[in-house]
């Protein structure tokens, strides 16, 4: 993958938004634990106890790991 690539466009201002708007009950499953956010913020793809093993199991469900935000979910 040639992660210089730009050819779908990433909107910071439009995953914030998104982010901030997600149910702070659903996101309270993911504390603890590194989530793979859409670009858009909609929805989370996938999470795991640490990043490396995010990054493998994006890979084997056919997810781009350039194509995401890593984020942590730290407790309140």
């Amino acid at each position: 993958m040639n992660a210089g690539r730009f050819d779908v466009p990433w909107s910071s201002a439009e995953h914030l938004q998104n982010v901030a708007k997600f149910p702070a009950e659903e996101l309270a499953k993911y504390v603890g634990r590194f989530v793979a956010w859409s670009w858009d913020g909609a929805r989370i793809l996938d999470s795991a106890e640490d990043r490396e093993r995010l990054w493998e199991q994006l890979v084997a469900a056919g997810i781009d790991p350039h194509r995401v935000v890593f984020e942590f979910i730290a407790a309140g």
